[in-house]
């Protein structure tokens, strides 16, 4: 069997890790690294049992810090500690992954030691429920629209992780389940090339290594970056419109046209610059030239504020739906085309 160590983190676990421990063993892997993630007390006994099996090492976290922390620990492990491997193979305590189709990912692996392989489920095979279907395939194409990870599967636990990326991803971010979909972040990043391998054995359980998973919070993690972009809007939004009315209060002296154009160009520029700022250093955090992002923001704001005219209008005259909707409408839709925009053309760091 090729150099890894297989990374299985546990909460409270069952008779299920037992197995998997023992099917690993006996199709050849050498090194079992499982963490005690915070487990109560009277699991102990699973884990001193399975520090005395052969070829298993058991780390400890005191209180559970979550499976993105506990795969952190065991990578640190790994780093320090097995010179030779030459990636790491993760998977859960709840037996959810079966050892062939862990196997056969190790083997694409073997073929392809530079890139990250992912065990990809059918959901509509799996006897997964619909609302967790309709959850992991929204995930899939916001992280493919948004941030250009092109999986098929972005939560899945098991991975083949060359070695080298390894030590990339002891600083992404990410202590619970969101941790796996910043590791695909990262990959996009460093464009690592992606293998994925249709899983044959999977079988869908609610409990993942014992430890339920908290779909609301972790969804908000993993989509961190677009919230970022989502409140940087709203506020840039809520300074023009504030800004606006104060102006118009100063400048109420001058004729209404005037006083109106003058209001909304100050207000409109001042929200467009916060707007930049924000994004590019909070959203994104872009380490492109600032003049040249600049230029191609403002570029894009032209052309934006352009299609909202065009678009708006159109709706209004073909569609007769009343304008307030249409620039909603319109507005929206440009919206999510500028997150794109801003994260692949304005605040991409020239090679």
């Amino acid at each position: 069997m090729l150099n890894v160590s297989v990374i299985i983190p546990a909460y409270n676990p069952d008779g299920e890790l037992l197995r998997v421990i023992n099917e690993l063993k006996k199709k050849g892997f050498s090194r079992i690294i499982i963490i005690d993630d915070g487990s109560l007390a009277e699991y102990r006994h699973i884990f001193q049992d399975i520090e005395k099996t052969e070829c298993c090492i058991v780390l400890r976290h005191s209180s559970s810090l979550g499976r993105g922390r506990a795969l952190k620990t065991a990578f640190n492990y790994v780093l320090e500690n097995c010179g030779d491997d030459m990636g790491v193979v993760t998977s859960d305590a709840a037996g959810n992954y079966g050892i062939n189709d862990i196997i056969r990912c190790v083997e694409s692996f073997e073929n392809s030691p530079e890139n990250l392989v992912l065990g990809v489920r059918d959901f509509n095979n799996c006897g997964m429920p619909r609302k967790n279907r309709f959850g992991n395939k929204t995930t899939a194409w916001i992280l493919k629209y948004f941030c250009g990870v092109k999986v098929s599967d972005a939560q899945t636990a098991l991975r083949v992780i060359p070695i080298w990326f390894v030590k990339e991803l002891m600083t992404v971010s990410g202590e619970r389940f969101d941790f796996e979909t910043n590791m695909l972040l990262k990959a996009e990043k460093l464009k690592v090339t992606v293998n994925e391998i249709q899983l044959e054995e999977y079988r869908y359980s609610d409990r993942v290594g014992n430890a339920y998973y908290d779909s609301a919070l972790d969804s908000l993690k993993v989509f961190g970056v677009i919230m970022k972009y989502i409140s940087s809007s709203l506020a840039c939004s809520v300074v023009d419109i504030a800004l606006f009315w104060v102006l118009n209060i100063v400048f109420n002296k001058l004729d209404s046209e005037i006083r109106l154009f003058w209001s909304t160009a100050i207000a409109r520029s001042v929200s467009l610059v916060l707007n930049f700022l924000i994004n590019r250093n909070i959203v994104f955090m872009s380490g492109a030239n600032t003049g040249e992002a600049a230029k191609r923001y403002f570029i894009m704001s032209i052309v934006k504020m352009m299609l909202s005219y065009g678009g708006t209008y159109l709706l209004t005259l073909l569609l007769k739906i009343p304008e307030t909707v249409s620039k909603i409408l319109i507005d929206g839709t440009l919206g999510i085309m500028s997150f794109k925009v801003q994260k692949e053309w304005v605040f991409k760091k020239s090679n």
